[in-house]
């Protein structure tokens, strides 16, 4: 988000639209099983409810999730991509 945003307050709307929806969605409150399953759907495919499905696991001593091992370690391919990108771009 810093590679493009140009103001301060810039940051404030990613705050406010993507990372305070995602907190209360994706299984860090509360299970993402009560939600419908269409919102479910979609909620699966956030990093952070992978995320939390991990540290709740290793909290508890179970097997760590391999499908969201799976899912976290894609975004970090793709987001490091998009980023090497952005910065490159940048830099011309």
């Amino acid at each position: 988000a810093a590679m493009t945003i140009s103001t301060y307050e810039e940051m404030g709307q990613v705050n406010t639209y993507v990372l305070l929806p995602m907190s209360f969605l994706c299984g860090t409150f509360f299970s993402v099983h009560t939600l419908p399953e269409v919102v479910r759907y979609f909620i699966q495919l956030l990093p952070l409810t992978h995320t939390s499905y991990l540290l709740r696991g290793i909290s508890l001593g179970q097997p760590i999730a391999l499908e969201s091992l799976g899912v976290l370690a894609l975004y970090a391919i793709i987001l490091f991509m998009a980023a090497r990108w952005a910065f490159l771009r940048l830099t011309k």
